[in-house]
């Protein structure tokens, strides 16, 4: 019941106040140039907290990892050559590499399937 009244009250004087030349009391509208900059810069805020939850997140989730406790590369043995170079054998996804390291940086030499 109240606020049917306020309703017919509201109603009433809205018709009043625009005869009688007063502006309804609304904010004035801003010229468009005055709020461009700031909603581009407050899109541009709201995008970078987005990506940041969601970088978070997929930390968070172990996105991008191996499954814990399981390795896919595995370092098996090192042979320093001299200063500059090196052998070393890996273990990866069921095949043993042999890898050169050089000044020049690295070189397959063999790659075998794991006894």
């Amino acid at each position: 019941m109240k606020a049917a009244v306020l309703l017919c009250c509201a109603l009433a004087l809205a018709p009043a106040a625009q005869a009688a030349g007063t502006p309804p009391p609304y904010k004035p509208a801003a010229a468009p140039e005055d709020g461009l900059l700031g909603r581009a810069l407050g899109a541009l805020v709201v995008a970078c907290v987005a990506a940041g939850v969601l970088v978070y997140g997929a930390k968070r989730a172990g996105l991008g990892r191996a499954a814990p406790g399981r390795r896919v590369l595995e370092r098996v043995d090192t042979l320093r050559l001299s200063q500059k170079s090196a052998l070393y054998t890996v273990h990866y996804r069921g095949r043993q590499l042999l890898l050169a390291e050089s000044e020049g940086g690295l070189r397959l030499l063999r790659d075998e399937e794991c006894p």
